[in-house]
């Protein structure tokens, strides 16, 4: 397994300290073991805000189709 370097904005990295801290593991840890639906949950939970529009979710699903 290779390691990378992530550049994490506040409001996540605020996120993932709290359920570092709420499970007691380590960051790293807390990163892995989020879903998107829980991670979702937890930044509008924490006040983060988000940049996608329905139109553009709309749009992407479109495109897997």
């Amino acid at each position: 397994m290779s390691v990378k370097s992530l550049r994490i904005p506040e409001d996540i990295e605020r996120a993932i300290g709290y359920v570092a801290k709420l499970e007691k593991i380590e960051k790293s840890q807390s990163l892995r073991k989020l879903t998107l639906s829980e991670t979702l949950d937890l930044l509008s939970a924490m006040g983060g805000k988000g940049n996608i529009r329905s139109s553009e979710v709309l749009e992407s699903l479109r495109a897997i189709r």
